[in-house]
């Protein structure tokens, strides 16, 4: 097997010549208002510096405005310095293609899925909600919202968005508990 070049700047623990399954985040080079971040999960390399564009080789999961991934960054890059027991005293994601590793990049997505739709004063929260789970509980959270047909606004992703960012929603607890079955009375007459 062939292992492709990859710049040691965009690994991140990726190692090109092992499992192709990998998560890209790719950042727009010039910041403006409407640029968004974007979080694709991969199952092939690369041939260039430039994201897969296949749905069979890649799925867009979550896209993000520049300031909110600069608000989560620092946390992501705290886990990323433990998982990989780093001394960097500065790991930077650079503008372009960035590589991740697969378990590493679904708890991203999770995060990224939690503040996708909040609001400033919301971020804050759902980072120390996310920083406080387990990482086995980040990928299997990951795992059910990714398996979800919903969309962001429903399912597991409006769950996650919900418990990680302390958010009421006016639709949560509006349901009626179902009365509990009770079996019919039969009465014998003689």
């Amino acid at each position: 097997m062939t292992t492709r070049r990859i710049p040691a700047s965009c690994r991140f623990g990726f190692l090109a010549d092992g499992d192709q399954h990998h998560f890209q985040v790719s950042i727009p080079g010039q910041s403006n208002s409407d640029a968004l971040v974007e979080i694709r999960e991969c199952f092939l390399l690369p041939t260039n510096d430039r994201p897969l564009t296949s749905d069979k080789q890649a799925k867009t999961l979550a896209s993000l405005p520049v300031s909110i991934w600069e608000d989560i960054l620092p946390s992501f890059a705290r886990e990323i310095k433990l998982k990989e027991k780093s001394n960097a005293k500065n790991i930077r994601f650079s503008s372009g293609l960035n590589l991740i590793p697969r378990l590493l990049g679904k708890e991203l997505c999770l995060l990224v899925w939690a503040v996708e739709n909040a609001h400033a004063c919301e971020v804050s929260s759902a980072i120390e909600r996310w920083s406080g789970l387990t990482s086995e509980e980040r990928w299997w959270l990951f795992n059910m919202a990714s398996s979800d047909l919903g969309t962001k606004d429903s399912g597991w992703k409006l769950a996650i968005q919900i418990a990680l960012c302390n958010r009421s929603n006016s639709n949560v607890g509006s349901y009626e508990l179902a009365q509990p079955y009770s079996a019919p009375t039969i009465r014998i007459q003689n």
